[in-house]
């Protein structure tokens, strides 16, 4: 074991006989190298706690950033774990061959990707899910709430897709024989689609016209 002190004779590194080697600020040990990589030390009222760990072993591969059962001192229990890039760049998280799978960028938009591609995109009027098309990607979901454009939009925008059909019909499909409703936040239903081809409309929670095999029927 050697150690490194200060004229204050406070600890600024220490190395143990395993081979592990301490860090220290303030005489508080502040990093150290493990058996499974490194971690950064946190000194918190309930003592030191490690909120940065680079590990490689067993069933704990990988790298973990944030805080471990830390209480801080106040009214506040909780510290918030922050990620921050520097200046006007986003905060991505990339896979090790570079590709995308999420970006978070200075405005406050958080970007989902797949194959390297965004499919899902927060904006200041709510969120959109992109369709990646011959003709790049256009939003196929929009949930807004701004303006005239208040509400939920479902649908392909100046989607065009490739050989002679140059428009993709928008399907609504449900689980095995089930039916698909539209019913007001109250439940009393609106419309209702069956398996067997059926529209049946409704007012005031009863049914008004329904499609038969024969034709139609109004109540």
């Amino acid at each position: 074991t050697f150690v490194v002190r200060n004229l204050s004779n406070e600890n600024m590194i220490v190395g143990n006989q395993n081979g592990a080697v301490l860090l220290y600020h303030d005489n508080t040990n502040t990093f150290s190298t493990t058996s499974f990589g490194a971690q950064t030390v946190f000194s918190s009222t309930n003592g030191d706690v490690s909120i940065f760990k680079v590990l490689h072993g067993n069933l704990s591969q990988g790298i973990g950033l944030g805080y471990n059962t830390i209480l801080s001192t106040g009214s506040n229990t909780n510290i918030t774990l922050t990620l921050q890039s520097k200046g006007s760049f986003p905060v991505n998280i990339n896979t090790s061959g570079g590709a995308t799978m999420a970006s978070f960028t200075p405005g406050g938009a958080a970007q989902l990707y797949h194959n390297n591609t965004m499919t899902t995109r927060t904006t200041s009027y709510g969120a959109e899910i992109f369709f990646s098309s011959s003709g790049g990607n256009v939003p196929i979901l929009k949930v807004a709430h701004s303006n005239a454009t208040q509400g939920v939009g479902i649908g392909y925008d100046s989607v065009q897709s490739t050989g002679s059909n140059t428009n993709i019909p928008l399907n609504i499909r449900s689980k095995g024989s089930s039916n698909i409703q539209l019913s007001t936040s109250t439940e009393e239903l609106m419309a209702r689609f069956t398996p067997n081809g059926a529209t049946e409309l409704y007012h005031d929670n009863t049914k008004r016209i329904e499609t038969t095999s024969s034709g139609a029927t109004v109540s």
